[in-house]
């Protein structure tokens, strides 16, 4: 968890990926899944997603939540966006 996002970290060929752990297509976790050609594929119904851009195969699949993600002196940050808020109706942050 990053805050209140669930994130399903990935090592693909020696590379961390982040992504926001639900599915595009039904809504379920990434975990217990896999990934083949980089690409992470749901455990529920096999659907795969781009570890970069997070493109499902299909435009009918969605798209999952991608985080830029860094690693170093052992530690891992993740690129949360950040939140805005509206106050009395303007856009802020």
């Amino acid at each position: 968890m990053v805050g209140k996002v669930a994130v399903c970290l990935v090592r693909y060929e020696g590379r961390l990926f982040a992504l926001e752990d639900v599915c595009p297509h039904q809504g379920r976790s990434f975990t217990g899944g896999s990934c083949e050609r980089g690409r992470i594929i749901c455990p529920w119904h096999l659907k795969s997603f781009d570890l970069i851009t997070g493109q499902g195969l299909l435009a009918s699949e969605g798209n999952a939540r991608v985080f830029p993600v860094e690693e170093k002196n052992g530690q891992v940050r993740i690129g949360m966006p950040r939140r805005s808020f509206s106050l009395f109706g303007l856009r802020l942050g």
